[in-house]
């Protein structure tokens, strides 16, 4: 799963991957359509893994895809797997709510609020692998607070 975006970096998993100087491509299928990832960016890590980035999906908008392999070329795999593309996330789309929010908190306390994913249509996020950066200040010494982040991968 990835953003339509492209460029997410993907590993992928089989057996036969044999040779480190063979070519590697990673073929998505859209209806009639391939779309392949950009072989020059094929990453060997051993026989049974090689590492390339997603393809920039923006003109079939959010998909999922039949995913096949071509080693040099060869015939494109039998097998094949799947993969989604989601419309990229818009932080000016996305919201956030919930009691950590508020300035009457307790000094101390843990607290809360979450961050609502819409992305560029506005629509609600339903997973996650966005990478937020949440930056907590205390209102009046203006210094920075510890925090944790956590991805419910549901979009907030």
């Amino acid at each position: 799963m990835g953003p339509i975006s492209g460029n997410t970096e993907i590993s992928v998993f089989g057996k036969g991957f044999h040779e480190q100087n063979a070519k590697y491509r990673l073929l998505f299928k859209v209806g009639n359509k391939w779309e392949e990832a950009d072989s020059t960016n094929v990453v060997y890590v051993n026989n049974t893994e090689f590492k390339t980035r997603t393809p920039n999906f923006r003109k079939y908008g959010s998909k999922n895809v039949d995913v096949y392999i071509m080693i040099d070329e060869d015939l494109v795999s039998v097998t094949k797997t799947n993969y989604h593309f989601f419309i990229d996330t818009k932080c000016e789309k996305s919201c956030a709510y919930g009691p950590g929010l508020h300035f009457e908190q307790n000094c101390g306390e843990d607290t809360v609020f979450i961050i609502n994913a819409r992305d560029e249509e506005g629509n609600n996020r339903t997973s996650g692998r966005d990478d937020w950066k949440v930056s907590i200040c205390n209102k009046e010494t203006k210094g920075k607070i510890d925090h944790k982040l956590v991805d419910n991968h549901d979009g907030t």
